[in-house]
């Protein structure tokens, strides 16, 4: 029998692990980005206030990432759903 309750915290706090792993992965592009502009170009001034900025966006975004991994894992074998996992290779998921 399926919590359908269980089902909706799950599929909610996934989505919201997704938001947050998209969220991440835009911040640290964009600090990659900014760091290789700087490396390319002497003309480049380092904004050290943007690159704080931007770390720690990507901080709270892989915070709220694995609260909401961690709370949906939580879910899962209450409403029959797989466990999400991250994959070390993309900023996707996978299920166990």
């Amino acid at each position: 029998m399926t919590n359908y309750a269980k089902l909706g915290e799950y599929i909610a706090y996934q989505r919201q692990f997704e938001d947050a792993s998209t969220r991440r992965r835009d911040m640290l592009a964009m600090l990659e980005n900014r760091a290789l502009a700087a490396r390319m170009s002497a003309e480049t001034s380092i904004n050290a206030d943007e690159l704080i900025a931007l770390v720690k966006d990507a901080v709270s975004a892989e915070n709220e990432m694995r609260a909401a991994l961690d709370i949906a894992n939580k879910a899962a074998p209450l409403c029959g759903e797989p466990e999400i996992q991250l994959n070390p290779h993309h900023h996707s998921v996978t299920s166990r």
